[in-house]
């Protein structure tokens, strides 16, 4: 079985590689090998304009669609939630929970869109600059403490790309069965 197989799982060629690099860098710990792959590529995004603006993006995507599903789930289970003695304190104000949950997941499909967009291009331009950055310095093994090979780029691209499509198509499900009344309504028994 080689590296490129399908369904090869990921912690294991990521393991292998972290091996091929010790074995070539032997006063280094695999802590100090981690660190230094992670800050490559923290600079990788911070020297491109574009890629930086394109991670926030998705970062504000994926707290706000964070906070819009919390809020959903909390409007959803206010019955139950609206018992405990600290978030119990949140539910003082009548309101309708039904309405409340139906924006809190349009905002969640938005939001969950926008950043599945901007994470998917991140994605893709790390991959493009990855493959740029093993060809430009023309080194090939693991010898060189940022080389990637390229099938493990390959592979991390359409897996990166297949969550974030999992996500997107999750949260549209969600308002669209919260919109065809295929959810219980808020305080409604789920059985």
């Amino acid at each position: 079985m080689t590296n490129s197989s399908v369904g090869f799982p990921q912690f294991y060629q990521i393991q292998q590689i972290l091996g091929r690099f010790l074995a070539t860098h032997k006063m280094m710990f695999p802590n100090q090998v981690r660190s230094g792959r992670k800050t490559y590529i923290r600079n990788l995004y911070r020297e491109n304009t574009i890629a930086k603006w394109v991670r926030r993006l998705g970062l504000i995507g994926s707290i706000v669609g964070g906070l819009a599903l919390a809020y959903a789930i909390g409007n959803q289970f206010y019955s139950e939630f609206g018992h405990l003695p600290i978030i119990g304190n949140f539910y003082v104000f009548p309101t309708d929970y039904l309405t409340e949950r139906d924006h809190a997941l349009w905002v969640l499909a938005v939001a969950t869109m926008i950043a599945g967009v901007a994470w998917s291009w991140l994605a893709k331009w790390l991959h493009d600059a990855l493959l740029a950055a093993n060809k430009t310095t023309g080194v090939q093994s693991a010898t060189d403490l940022y080389w990637t090979p390229d099938e493990i780029i390959y592979q991390r691209l359409w897996l990166k790309i297949a969550l974030q499509g999992l996500l997107v198509v999750g949260s549209v499900l969600l308002l669209i069965s919260a919109m065809t009344g295929m959810l219980p309504n808020p305080g409604e028994a789920w059985f």
